[in-house]
């Protein structure tokens, strides 16, 4: 048994009291099976095996992370196809002098192709690059294990570990803008790791990094939606996003709920956007929100998907609300 004594000087009312604790552990532990220490070798095994997990997964993910340079301090890219990289505005202070680092040291020269005001995200180009994209993985559920790489100053790799905390949205960025779901996160982050990697423990990328932080939390912008908008600057110069202008959760349905042969699951409206595509057609806090065009939509993911995969203007919702099953028109917006 392990005895813990604690002594405190009472005395110094009114002053810090000092404290100092000992403790007394066994030298050795006996278990049942006549083994001497077997549990804390097995602890210790499955958590070599969990470190060595997420040392795999920082080098695989490592030579997707370049640095980019430019009148800044130096930020973190992701290499999203050959001669691409996405990084955010903070480092970019002008259209000019942009160079990558990569990860075998090579400076490489880089252009800015565009960036999107909403996300800050900014896609570059550098002919000479042949680094890898990195694989891109399912979206992550909250409680799950992820890690953040950038690059330092000195082009080091960097990790920070930590576990996703919050999945929401959307979050306003100025002047009508609003990225339409963010992922937050434990892992520390300084300044460097903006425009870095965000991991799952299989080394796949979920994220982007920003280093901002919403109530001591890192802000990561989800794989799917960075990657859509790199995909717009490149195709149309600024990023276009189809939108309705609500805010969801992913909800479970009761059985009773379910529609025949359809999901089990919604989005469950929790906000409304004034002057929205939603507010306009009548959308209210509480709906559920079961498919889009006839496409299900049983969480904000999905619902994000059919909203790319669709063209804007005329769109039918299939709604929940009361308990009654109802086809809402909608008209699909564009910003």
């Amino acid at each position: 048994m392990t005895a813990v004594a604690l002594h405190a000087d009472a005395a110094h009312q009114g002053r810090p009291v000092s404290a100092h604790l000992e403790f007394t552990l066994p030298k050795r532990v006996m278990w049942t099976t006549g083994l001497t220490g077997t549990m804390p070798v097995m602890a210790n095994a499955a958590l070599n095996d969990f470190s060595n997990q997420l040392a795999d997964a920082v080098a695989a993910a490592a030579p997707s992370v370049v640095q980019v340079q430019g009148r800044r301090q130096p930020v973190s890219g992701v290499v999203y196809s050959a001669g691409v990289v996405v990084t955010t505005s903070r480092a970019i202070g002008s259209e000019d002098h942009i160079s990558i680092v990569t990860a075998d040291g090579q400076t490489l020269k880089a252009e800015l192709i565009a960036w999107d005001p909403a996300t800050h995200l900014v896609a570059l180009r550098a002919s000479d690059l042949n680094a890898p994209a990195p694989a891109v993985g399912a979206p992550p559920r909250v409680g799950h294990m992820a890690i953040a790489i950038g690059r330092s100053w000195s082009n080091s790799v960097t990790a920070s570990a930590g576990v996703v905390s919050v999945i929401g949205g959307p979050l306003p960025t100025g002047r009508g803008r609003a990225i339409e779901e963010i992922i937050r996160t434990t892992a520390p982050m300084h300044r460097g790791f903006a425009g870095g990697a965000f991991i799952n423990t299989s080394g796949e990328l979920i994220g982007i990094a920003t280093a901002a932080e919403i109530r001591g939390l890192g802000v990561v912008i989800p794989a799917g939606i960075a990657w859509k908008t790199v995909e717009s600057l490149l195709t149309h110069g600024r990023a276009k996003r189809r939108y309705l202008g609500v805010a969801g959760q992913s909800v479970q349905l009761p059985a009773a709920q379910q529609p025949a042969g359809g999901p089990s699951s919604a989005v469950l409206v929790v906000q409304v956007m004034e002057k929205s595509p939603a507010a306009h057609a009548g959308l209210l806090v509480g709906d559920l929100l079961i498919a889009l065009n006839d496409q299900a939509v049983e969480s904000p993911d999905r619902l994000l998907e059919s909203l790319s995969a669709s063209a804007a203007g005329p769109a039918r919702l299939r709604v929940l609300r009361g308990g009654n099953a109802l086809d809402v028109s909608i008209e699909i917006g564009e910003k």
